[in-house]
């Protein structure tokens, strides 16, 4: 049987929520239009069903000099964290 476009994108998104909750046993929440809400331990963010990307909240980037020292490891970390879940995402669709 041949799937559309459209099947074979709806395969590929719950396969790649099924490896974000295996590898990193993350909480995903069906969220409006084409995101879904993610937390993995106590990151949280959003990922795309269009390009699977997940984007986590604490990775924006800060301006200012209102921050503190925590608050700047810890949009660190989460960049960190954001770049090594979407590059095992990539693996994963890539095979």
């Amino acid at each position: 049987m041949v799937m559309t476009k459209t099947e074979e994108k709806k395969m590929q998104i719950k396969k790649v929520v099924e490896f974000l909750i295996d590898q990193f046993e993350a909480q995903i929440e069906d969220a409006d239009g084409g995101r879904f809400d993610i937390t993995i331990g106590d990151f949280h963010g959003q990922m795309s069903r269009r390009d699977l990307v997940v984007d986590l909240w604490d990775s924006i980037q800060l301006h200012g000099d209102g921050f503190t020292p925590a608050e700047r490891l810890r949009q660190i970390e989460a960049v960190q964290f954001e770049n090594q879940i979407n590059e095992e995402i990539q693996k994963f669709i890539n095979g």
